[in-house]
């Protein structure tokens, strides 16, 4: 009686441990619809960047829509140590084709853009396609905020100015 009791709770547990495989099975079979990929969306306070960590070659394609008007500036840097990355680069263009800025090495370009949408297109090789490389990309709105110089003014012209005062004093001394 006690083996037919442990027979019945295995038999009764493995068809439960079954259905429940099976049904796991059917959700993880189950075809997942890809998501589109939204446009990000980049202004003067919104900017875009990524850090990509590489084995091999790497290519990706991000969209992007312009907002406002202005200049922005894409910035490139091979971040790898102690070797570089075999070859990486980077190209802005309109989404319905015309190439805006091309980098093909570290570095930045500045370019002037008008809202619409935009696609930008990184790619990057290590030397070894078994040995990681890491690379960043920005674009960002650009603002040239360095201030003017300030000119000093020349000792000669403090100098000048003084003698003047002192040919004032000596003309008023005489007229007095």
């Amino acid at each position: 009686m006690k083996t037919s009791k442990t027979l019945t709770t295995t038999l009764l547990l493995c068809c439960l441990g079954a259905m429940s495989h099976q049904a796991l099975a059917s959700r993880v079979d189950a075809p997942v619809s890809p998501k589109k990929a939204k446009p990000i969306t980049l202004s003067s306070t919104k900017s875009f960047s990524d850090v990509e960590y590489i084995m091999g070659n790497y290519n990706h394609t991000q969209k992007l829509r312009i907002s406002q008007a202005g200049s922005y500036e894409l910035i490139l840097k091979d971040k790898s140590n102690p070797r570089p990355l075999k070859k990486f680069g980077a190209t802005f263009s309109f989404s319905k084709g015309g190439k805006v800025a091309r980098l093909a090495h570290s570095g930045s370009v500045i370019f002037d853009l008008q809202p619409g949408l935009y696609d930008l297109s990184y790619f990057a090789k290590t030397y070894n396609p078994r040995k990681p490389g890491k690379f960043s990309i920005s674009l960002k709105s650009y603002v040239n905020d360095i201030p003017p110089a300030v000119v000093p003014v020349p000792a000669t012209a403090w100098l000048f100015g003084s003698g003047l005062l002192g040919l004032v004093g000596v003309v008023r001394r005489k007229a007095a």
